[in-house]
């Protein structure tokens, strides 16, 4: 397979309109709190099965590319995020909002998303046949060790300060991601004599409990009029000087850039990873790698160029086990994936062989995408953080009450509201008295994969595939770079 030229329907003037609409469109749903890809997915369902396969692609994989800039603009200016994917980066973006420099950590997230949506189609189109070799050696063995890495090293530089709460937080929150039905074992665990628990604890309460409520309580409490520290407010002002500072910083930090996108675009790859994992690993590996002075968790530009890069990288990466193996990684690609068989396509080889032009498109399609929406962020973004100078008391009620509906309207369950106030209160504790909220974050999005594939690789080899060579290649890899980056922290430290 060669690398493609560009295909004859990117020439077609149609496919921009579809593009631009798809860009405003999902920017406006990744934009707005607690709302994100797959509502606005949902919403688009009956247009875009009339519209043929270029429009309908132009209008969804090159809208959503584009709306990346967007949701992660809600974490980092209200600590709200729209989903898993973006919430590593309020760790550190929401810290510099309080400086301040909510300017200079969106420059650094639109020039992410610029650099990885470009490299990794890319990567994704040269090496389409290559990678596909490449997967055969990576099963559930090397993907439960990749991510159980992940949880591993962010334990270790996550708490820093206080190491034995940072891995009861990281342990807690292992042990809430086991609450629900075992898909592996075929047994209910944790229900608490509630139906309602089955599926696990649901994502909206549990993010919004432990994330967002308790940093509005703080407020309340100490009585702060605005996001910003009064320190700090006059730096507010200078928002782009700030966003160019930012969006040149990114190549500064040239190792966590790349190592943020080559992370991206193989763990998106991964059948099942998902964007989360690519999110939450690029976190943890730029936590190992930074060479900028501040601890991460308290607003180190790395912190957000690392989850940023490997969120517009992953998203190409998803789309390769859609298109190669019929595999979705996520639900907007399970859509995505209908579409293909609604319109007589059956993904997999036979339409990597047949219909090449149709999947560099694709990936033409979400690059350029990503370019759109990072221009559109350079336009509309100075505008959005004017946000931050509003007093909290006029526009946290709105935002509370908006927690309040979408926790009850994702499943029309008070019961949820419930599981809010539970979180809520477990949020704030943890933070009163110096837990991490961001490991036990970490601990419950990861914990689910890590079970899941530790079951299924226990199913299928036991123990022995700790000698499989892959296996020894991978931890090899893994150990020697855990090693380098665990030493380079540790003479950053006694330097500083």
């Amino acid at each position: 397979m060669t690398f493609p030229i560009l295909p004859e329907y990117l020439f077609s003037p149609d496919v921009y309109f579809y593009l631009l609409l798809g860009v405003l469109w999902f920017y406006v749903f990744g934009i707005l709190p607690l709302v994100g890809t797959l509502q606005g997915l949902v919403i688009l369902i009956p247009l875009v099965y009339r519209l043929d396969l270029p429009q309908a692609f132009a209008l969804l994989l090159g809208g959503i590319a584009g709306m990346w800039l967007a949701e992660s603009a809600a974490s980092i200016l209200l600590r709200v995020p729209g989903g898993p994917v973006t919430v590593p980066l309020i760790m550190d973006g929401f810290e510099l909002t309080k400086r301040g420099r909510a300017g200079l950590a969106l420059g650094a997230t639109s020039s992410s998303t610029l650099v990885g949506g470009i490299i990794s189609p890319l990567f994704c189109m040269f090496l389409l046949s290559i990678v596909l070799t490449v997967l055969r050696f990576l099963g559930p063995a090397e993907i439960f060790l990749i991510v159980l890495w992940g949880l591993i090293t962010s334990a270790v530089t996550l708490s820093e300060k206080d190491r034995m709460k940072g891995i009861f937080s990281a342990i807690l929150g292992l042990l809430l991601s086991t609450i629900g039905f075992s898909y592996a074992s075929q047994t209910p665990r944790f229900l608490f004599g509630t139906y309602e628990l089955w599926e696990g604890i649901p994502m909206i309460p549990f993010f919004m409990g432990v994330l967002v409520m308790p940093e509005f309580i703080k407020y309340l409490v100490k009585g702060e009029k605005y996001i910003v520290k009064t320190e700090y407010l006059h730096f507010a002002g200078g928002f782009f000087k700030d966003f160019w500072r930012g969006f040149k910083e990114t190549f500064r930090s040239i190792r966590v850039l790349l190592q943020s996108i080559m992370i991206g675009t193989i763990v998106g790859i991964m059948p099942g990873a998902g964007l989360a994992t690519s999110s939450f690993l690029g976190y943890s590996q730029a936590s190992l790698t930074t060479k900028r002075g501040e601890r991460f968790g308290e607003g180190n530009l790395d912190g957000v160029i690392g989850p940023q890069a490997a969120i517009a990288a992953g998203f190409p990466g998803d789309l390769f086990p859609t298109v190669t193996f019929a595999v979705p990684g996520s639900a907007s690609m399970a859509i995505i994936l209908g579409l293909l068989m609604v319109k007589g396509l059956t993904p997999g080889p036979h339409m990597l062989a047949r219909q090449a032009s149709l999947v560099y498109y694709m990936y033409w399609v979400i690059m350029i995408g990503c370019i759109v929406g990072t221009l559109l962020s350079i336009l509309l973004l100075p505008l959005i953080a004017k946000i931050i100078k509003v007093q909290v008391t006029t526009w946290a009620p709105i935002l509370i009450t908006l927690i309040f509906i979408s926790t009850y309207i994702d499943r029309f369950s008070f019961f949820d509201l419930l599981l809010l106030l539970i979180f809520t209160i477990l949020g704030y504790a943890m933070e009163r008295y110096g837990f991490s909220t961001a490991l036990l974050v970490i601990g419950y999005v990861l914990g689910g994969l890590i079970e899941t594939q530790a079951m299924l690789v226990y199913q299928l080899y036991g123990l022995t595939f700790l000698l499989s060579p892959s296996t020894l290649v991978l931890l090899s890899i893994l150990t020697l770079v855990t090693a380098l980056s665990l030493r380079a922290m540790r003479s950053k430290r006694s330097e500083g």
